[in-house]
């Protein structure tokens, strides 16, 4: 027999036990089984948004080097495509991790689940803000090298361009100010206006980057709420727990006062009731000797009453 297949025998009649000893463990284990099935997509769609990334900062570089237009424009356009499958993984993302966080914030008999519901629902919170911080990075990353690329192409044309000139001809897009075609040879226009389409066509793509890194920051704050609003109520959770552990202290406290002083009251009793028997004895003795006393006393009076009489 293989080791896998001894294994999955293993799984099967370990399950099979788990029924046998614990009659609602079938209806535990149906009732968690949709929140882990959505918290296994969220990793994967998160691992696929990763691998998009990647791809995409890879086809940066290559746009960035590119000197072919055509080759140019067919790598924007699938830049393009593979930007709008990011954004759709992170709308899918967070829907699914909402309704994740309903889940695990539902009510349920076993605390024990509602915490690791709740615990995972963190951990996914956590590790989608890491892969949306991460993607921001990559982003701003290609940002600055496409500036870097465009201000370099500008100098190469216009080598007495300014740092200002430079800056406002990326932020506005007007890089035609820089490039006074009527100044140069036929050889330097046709250069300068191959440079210049190249330039447009980089500054378009800045663009782009710009507003995913916009709205990569809005949803990164969404993200944000979302995990601070679930920390509170773990929060919450952790100082009902403390609550309950202070209590129970304080319970316990109050037990030990409670067998101390009833231990004591058992001997208060004990010594009260000794000190009764001790004065009904006393008294015993007492009321015998009284009665002695007067037995001798009738005795020598009945013999002196004789000797009179004789």
């Amino acid at each position: 027999m293989s080791r896998d297949r001894y294994e999955e025998l293993r799984a099967i009649r370990k399950e099979s036990l788990a029924q046998e000893q614990f009659p609602g463990y079938n209806t535990e284990k149906a009732e968690l089984e949709p929140f882990y099935q959505n918290a296994s997509e969220v990793e994967d769609r998160i691992e696929k948004m990763r691998a998009l990334v990647n791809k995409v900062s890879g086809m940066h570089e290559e746009n960035l080097v590119a000197v072919n237009a055509t080759r140019e424009k067919e790598v924007d356009k699938n830049i393009n495509i593979l930007n709008m499958e990011i954004r759709s993984e992170m709308s899918k993302i967070k829907l699914r991790i909402k309704e994740i966080g309903v889940m695990a914030n539902e009510s349920s008999n076993n605390t024990g689940d509602v915490a690791v519901k709740r615990g995972r629902h963190m951990a996914l919170l956590k590790k989608f803000r890491e892969e949306i911080e991460y993607t921001r990075n990559r982003e701003s990353d290609s940002k600055q090298k496409y500036r870097s690329r465009i201000a370099k192409q500008i100098r190469i044309v216009d080598p007495m361009a300014t740092e200002e000139q430079i800056d406002q001809a990326i932020e506005s897009g007007a890089a035609q100010s820089i490039f006074q075609l009527s100044s140069m040879n036929y050889e330097g226009q046709a250069r300068a206006k191959q440079t210049l389409e190249q330039v447009e066509m980089r500054n378009e793509e800045l663009k782009k980057i710009e507003k995913n890194i916009l709205d990569l920051n809005e949803m990164f704050i969404e993200v944000q709420d979302m995990t601070i609003k679930q920390q509170e109520g773990i929060n919450n959770i952790e100082n009902a727990v403390q609550s309950t552990a202070d209590y129970t202290v304080v319970a316990n406290e109050n037990i030990d006062s409670a067998v101390v002083y009833r231990r004591s009251s058992r001997k208060v009793t004990v010594n009260n009731k000794l000190s009764a028997l001790m004065g009904m004895y006393v008294l015993v003795l007492q009321t015998n000797y009284t009665l002695s006393v007067k037995m001798v006393n009738n005795q020598i009076e009945q013999f002196l009453g004789e000797k009179l009489q004789f």
